[in-house]
């Protein structure tokens, strides 16, 4: 989503954009048409085999995209903007002609694989992301000191970084569909949560939450907890009938549409106990118009404030004092007012990246 409204936000300012996607299977026609309608030119990369990157030295997510660096590029391009340290072998593409180099960075790659591997049970796993996240580290050094620009998606994120890349280093929010915004039902008791289900933090999380504060709101007359995401083909099944098998609960898997999910919940949450970078479903909560109860993790990057904007708790009793709170109360409507007009104020992609190409 944030990569997509920055595309609509660089098409409003006047530009015409190129947009190389890698993909690992065909995407749909209706999706390819929406896209070719509003750009330039849209080109499709075949992703390789992740096993081929095993024994590199490279991530293998990295490694996956190396048909970037042999893709024939017709034109000359004034900037490329890079979205994600994954994409960078197009930068060894002998045909890539251009005046400027951005970088988009989402992530904390080595801190965010770091914590996946705290939160995963799996060996195997643990293994992985281990290994990825020492790759990392070599890779995304050599791109910062190499690229014109760094736009980081938070100023946490920004602020991290040494002085030695601070001239070109710049704040670039994540980019926000501000008219979904709608104040929330009061005649709903629902809670909502939404994430990438098959991420072992936002799981660890859920689980807390099931675990420590989800029965003890049982006795709300009418109180259930929607648990919406996408499972990105991965057998979930272990980890899906056991929420749903929990009283009160209710499962949604690759939801298409996730509207009238946020239109029906009086609540969302965020229980992330680990992560890193901005939590994108904190912001597209708060763009829904929904009360957000969180904990810190859950609110890292974001610039909301508690007690203004959400409420962020990390024991389970005030977290769970919370939620009942605005369930029961009509406090989270001038919550959500107050959040919606700083996302207004904070969250103008368009703006923003205006403001950011002519610093460049």
């Amino acid at each position: 989503m944030d990569l997509w409204g920055r595309t609509k936000a660089l098409i409003r300012l006047g530009y015409d954009l190129d947009l190389i996607v890698t993909t690992k299977e065909q995407p749909l026609a209706e999706d390819i048409a929406v896209v070719r309608a509003l750009t330039h030119r849209l080109e499709l990369v075949k992703r390789a085999s992740n096993w081929k990157g095993l024994l590199s030295r490279q991530p293998i997510q990295f490694i996956s995209r190396r048909g970037l660096s042999s893709h024939a590029l017709k034109e000359e391009y004034d900037i490329v903007l890079l979205e994600t340290e994954n994409v960078a072998p197009i930068l060894s593409n002998p045909s890539l002609r251009t005046k400027k180099v951005i970088l988009r960075v989402q992530n904390d790659e080595c801190e965010y694989l770091r914590q996946l591997c705290k939160s995963t049970s799996s060996p195997f796993k643990k293994l992985y992301y281990a290994e990825e996240a020492r790759r990392y580290q070599y890779l995304s050094q050599r791109l910062f000191e190499t690229v014109d620009a760094l736009w980081f998606i938070s100023d946490d994120l920004c602020s991290k970084q040494p002085a030695t890349w601070k001239n070109k280093s710049f704040v670039l929010p994540g980019s926000l569909e501000l008219d979904q915004f709608r104040e929330p039902s009061l005649e709903s008791t629902q809670v909502l949560f939404v994430g990438t289900l098959s991420v072992p933090t936002n799981q660890e999380g859920l689980l807390w939450y099931l675990n420590y504060i989800h029965p003890a709101l049982l006795d709300i007359p009418g109180y259930r907890l929607v648990v919406a995401g996408n499972t990105r083909g991965q057998d979930l099944k272990s980890f899906l009938g056991d929420i749903a098998s929990r009283s009160s609960v209710e499962v949604h898997t690759d939801v298409v549409d996730l509207t009238g999910l946020y239109l029906k919940s009086r609540v969302f949450i965020n229980p992330m106990l680990r992560g890193t970078s901005v939590k994108m479903k904190t912001l597209n909560a708060a763009e829904h118009g929904l009360p957000i109860v969180t904990t810190t993790v859950g609110n890292e990057g974001t610039g909301l404030v508690s007690g203004q904007h959400l409420v962020v708790a990390d024991e389970p009793p005030t977290f769970c004092a919370a939620v009942r709170r605005l369930l029961l109360t009509n406090d989270g409507i001038t919550m959500v007012r107050e959040a919606h007009q700083f996302l207004e104020e904070r969250y103008d992609c368009a703006r923003e990246i205006s403001r950011l190409l002519s610093a460049i």
